[in-house]
């Protein structure tokens, strides 16, 4: 009984033991950090705007298809059914009297098979394949378009919740710095080495650290749900990131002038080829207006089928069959003005797409050159701030040193732990604008591909 029970126990506690660790096992796998590439897939997979130009693509594709159709044959069949309630009849006389010969049966039964082929129609169906060749490059350069974009957005929610964990990580640091003042100015005051004011002093600056704490938690609540909700988040899901940057190919790119990348971009801007694509769609549609004005010859031919009856019984032998082809030639001599007014329409429509590509080029250049000058700044920033961080810790190593051996005051120390705080806070804002700034300046030169 007791060997039951002791191995009833055992089992019992390695059950226990299993399911800990699947929790833990889960809790691990909750909490793993999500990196930068995660979270651009995630987004991609779930960002609407995306998603669609990804569908217009499919579209484009489908549209090469119905532009082929019209080239080839049409093959279409009718059927019908005619019920004469009051068939026609002729007057006839005949020997002198009149003679009513009725004309065609109660019912009528038809059928038929129609057979059309283009023959020309003036090279409407050659443009018309071209122009959606050509749209579907157009899309494929909007989807490029649309995910530079949410790129972009992306890294700006991410590394934007990663400077708001990061203000919290030095808005905690200063409270703890501070708490450990007031405790050692408390110790000092205690002895009688530091006066009443000094320890008065110390619990004002600590309690100063308090509301930029919490507003520090506040702005990272606020970041991890705008970085949830463009992931496709719940807001009330965990999330996890890494602060991680890697900063090692901003120097090889502020090697080279800043000409080189604005000659890049005007090469591989997707936006610049997608209104490049526009434009020869509109000189495609020019043809096709001014193809209204040439004529089209159609063949067809039909076998048809008809029954008549005065009842419903339709035997196979009443069926009558007929074939007959023919060509409908047909040539535009006049339509109030419409086709000219097309084609003009056609060639102002164009000119305007012409125009807002010479703007953005213009767009192109500025946005390279600001960019690059931002990526440039913000990158010598970070040097900078780094040298500061560095300096202002020494600096409040050197005036808690200088206080607890009575030479200094406590108002140094303050100072000192306030231009650390100050310097840390600048230190994660240049490493968050360094990162979008590279951000930007790839969107920027239009390297980035799906």
């Amino acid at each position: 009984m007791n060997r039951l029970i002791g191995t009833h126990e055992a089992c019992r506690i390695g059950a226990s033991i299993v399911l800990l660790t699947f929790c833990l096992t889960l809790q691990v796998n909750a909490e793993a950090p999500m990196p930068i590439e995660d979270a651009l897939k995630r987004a991609f997979s779930h960002n609407r705007e995306y998603l669609s130009a990804l569908e217009e693509l499919n579209n484009a594709s489908a549209r090469i298809t119905e532009a082929r159709a019209g080239a080839f044959p049409v093959l279409s069949f009718s059927g019908g059914y005619t019920r004469n309630w009051e068939p026609n009849e002729f007057v006839i006389s005949m020997n002198g009297e009149a003679q009513h010969l009725r004309i065609g049966t109660d019912n009528t039964f038809s059928a038929g098979l129609r057979f059309t082929q283009p023959l020309y129609l003036g090279g409407k169906v050659g443009t018309a394949l071209k122009i959606a060749k050509i749209y579907k490059n157009y899309s494929l350069q909007n989807l490029v378009t649309v995910y530079n974009k949410v790129r972009l957005d992306v890294y700006k929610s991410y590394y934007g919740l990663v400077l708001a964990n990061e203000v919290v990580r030095v808005a905690e640091q200063a409270h703890i710095l501070a708490t450990a003042s007031r405790e050692v100015v408390e110790k000092m005051a205690f002895q009688g080495v530091v006066s009443e004011y000094d320890l008065l002093r110390a619990k004002v600056a600590e309690s100063n650290t308090i509301p930029a704490e919490i507003r520090a938690h506040s702005v990272a609540a606020t970041a991890g749900d705008a970085l949830k909700s463009i992931l496709g988040m719940s807001l009330s899901d965990e999330i996890n990131i890494l602060s991680d940057c890697d900063f090692s190919n901003v120097d090889p790119i502020l090697s080279q002038p800043v000409d080189y990348y604005r000659n890049l971009a005007l090469e591989n801007r997707s936006d610049l080829k997608g209104l490049d694509y526009l434009v020869q769609i509109m000189d495609k549609n020019i043809k096709i207006q001014k193809s209204a004005y040439l004529p089209s010859l159609i063949f067809a031919t039909d076998l048809a089928w008809q029954a008549q009856r005065d009842d419903w019984n339709v035997e196979p032998d009443n069926w009558n069959r007929s074939i007959s082809s023919s060509l409908l030639l047909e040539v535009p001599i006049f339509e109030g003005f419409g086709r000219s007014a097309k084609v003009k329409q056609a060639r102002i429509e164009k000119y305007q797409i012409h125009l807002s590509y010479e703007q953005l080029r213009d767009v192109v250049e500025l946005e390279v050159k600001s960019t690059y000058g931002d990526l440039k700044e913000s990158f010598e920033r970070l040097g900078s701030q780094e040298q500061t961080v560095e300096m202002a810790k020494e600096g409040l190593r050197i005036s808690e040193l200088r206080y607890k051996n009575g030479v200094g005051t406590h108002l140094e120390v303050i100072d000192a732990r306030t231009a650390l705080v100050q310097a840390e806070i600048n230190l994660v804002n240049a490493r968050h604008d360094l990162i979008i700034s590279l951000a930007a300046f790839d969107k920027a030169i239009g390297t980035v591909k799906p």
